[in-house]
């Protein structure tokens, strides 16, 4: 290697305009919340192919407000959403795991 290294430890994503979170600090962040989101299999789909989640995805976590952690039901972390007071979408989806994939396609 000829140049030393400038950091250590675990990525956590990436500030750009926006704040990009890693899927490692995404997984940091589900081990320490209790605000967690329960999707169904359909919802588990839609939400890492980039959609909102409607009412009917939403196994528990609906009563919640604000930002989310959303995982399916086996507690596998999907990603991070946002819960408004508006009805519909239910969850926004502000991050999930297939952003990763999308990003690439677009190379």
């Amino acid at each position: 290697m000829d140049r030393a290294p400038f950091s250590a430890g675990t990525y956590l994503g990436e500030l750009r305009r926006v704040f990009e979170p890693s899927p490692s600090f995404v997984d940091f962040l589900a081990a320490r919340t209790d605000r967690k989101v329960v999707v169904n299999e359909k919802g588990e789909w839609l939400f890492v192919c980039g959609r909102d989640l409607f009412a009917e995805s939403v196994v528990s976590g609906a009563e919640l407000r604000g930002r989310v952690v959303v995982v399916n039901e086996r507690d596998e972390v999907l990603g991070l959403g946002s819960i408004g007071g508006r009805p519909k979408p239910l969850v926004t989806n502000t991050f999930d795991r297939g952003w990763y994939l999308r990003r690439e396609s677009k190379r």
